[in-house]
């Protein structure tokens, strides 16, 4: 399709970006870059609003040919944060938004500059990504109120479809972005565990996805004399970071920061050497990585949360645990390893469950959706 005249499209993600080198670099926690690439390839101009931080990005995730309006460098000390959010606030009133705005929700930025958008009655779209639940209920007042006045809502998950539906009749479930495809699918014919266990934990590193009590079971199953390789995958903030290895002291043979893994053989290659896959958040909208982990016919430890509850089906394609519970994530873990039937059950169940998504969700994507909704294609 051609566009004689180029629309502009404002994306608001809920975190901030790197500019390096006049260069943008989106954050690979943020969203999968093939949202920006496939935007850019439909002839649209593209901007993206948000905070400067200071971080490394690969190469990868760089899209010099979007326009990046800076907000500031993102501010740590809370008292200098409260004077930058107030300053963002008063800035909507201003900027220069785009025929088409996506916002990415929850989050600080969204919200604030949500603020302009509703005063000034720009059109917007809403990507929800998870709960809202702000401590403050002016805020989640206010939240509702962005819902309510989008023009649409796109949305993670069956959960959160169903959520939106009370504030806004056009809504409908994302094509997640996610690090694997079709032709990734990988069937395991083999559950058997011959010689290490191999854990994986992949996700940002933060205490809301369940990271410490992953550790927690991870020790005490090890300290019971199962032979265990654990993996922890993903970024996180050096605070966290530091407080991982500060719980994981002793065990650095069995359990082993691993890092961000960037691309999708990385990913893949991880994925197939992994027995079982654990992901104990307290809170999702629905997480993409457990799309990928079936696609892997991996066993999967999960959560029963609101946004896992109609996708995730406890003993079919997962085993659910209360969050932030350790206890009942060991029993799990230690059920899967010593329960082989089970093991391919789960593993064979995903693996099925992710030939038929992907053949539900054939050439579409989340980037054709926002379009589509903009009535750009």
């Amino acid at each position: 399709m051609t566009n004689p005249i180029k629309k502009k499209l404002t994306i608001i993600p809920n975190d901030g970006v790197v500019v390096k080198d006049n260069t943008i670099f989106v954050s690979d926690i943020l969203i999968s870059n093939s949202f920006y690439i496939e935007i850019i390839q439909n002839e649209i101009n593209s901007q993206i609003i948000s905070l400067e931080i200071q971080n490394q990005q690969s190469k990868e995730w760089s899209f010099e040919n979007s326009k990046f309006i800076s907000l500031g460098k993102y501010q740590i000390n809370k008292l200098n944060k409260l004077i930058q959010y107030s300053k963002i606030a008063f800035k909507s009133l201003f900027i220069d938004f785009s025929d088409f705005n996506y916002l990415f929700f929850p989050g600080n930025i969204p919200l604030l500059l949500s603020i302009g958008l509703l005063l000034r009655k720009k059109s917007y779209g809403v990507y929800l990504r998870g709960e809202i639940r702000y401590k403050n209920p002016i805020m989640n007042h206010f939240s509702k109120t962005v819902l309510k006045n989008a023009k649409f809502i796109i949305a993670t998950g069956k959960a959160n479809s169903i959520f939106a539906q009370e504030y806004n009749r056009n809504v409908e479930e994302v094509i997640p972005m996610m690090n694997v495809k079709k032709d990734s699918l990988f069937k395991k014919e083999n559950f058997n565990i011959t010689s290490s266990i191999n854990i994986l934990f992949f996700s940002r590193a933060e205490r809301d996805k369940g990271i410490f009590e992953s550790i927690e079971s991870i020790k005490k199953l090890i300290d019971n004399g199962y032979d265990i390789n654990f993996n922890i995958a993903g970024g996180g903030d050096s605070v966290t970071i530091q407080k991982i290895e500060s719980e994981i002291n002793g065990y650095e043979n069995r359990i082993k920061i691993i890092g961000k893994i960037v691309g999708i053989d990385a990913i893949s290659e991880m994925f197939k050497k992994t027995d079982i896959y654990i992901f104990p958040s307290y809170h999702e909208g629905f997480p993409r990585v457990l799309y990928e982990a079936m696609s892997f016919s991996i066993p999967i430890v999960t959560t029963d949360i609101s946004g896992t509850k109609y996708t995730m089906i406890h003993e079919e394609n997962c085993l659910k645990v209360k969050p932030k519970n350790s206890k009942e994530l060991l029993n799990a873990i230690e059920r899967l390893i010593n329960d082989s039937e089970l093991r391919k059950k789960i593993g064979t169940n995903s693996y099925q469950f992710m030939v038929n998504f992907f053949e539900k969700i054939e050439n579409k994507t989340h980037a054709k959706q926002v379009l589509e909704k903009f009535g750009v294609l």
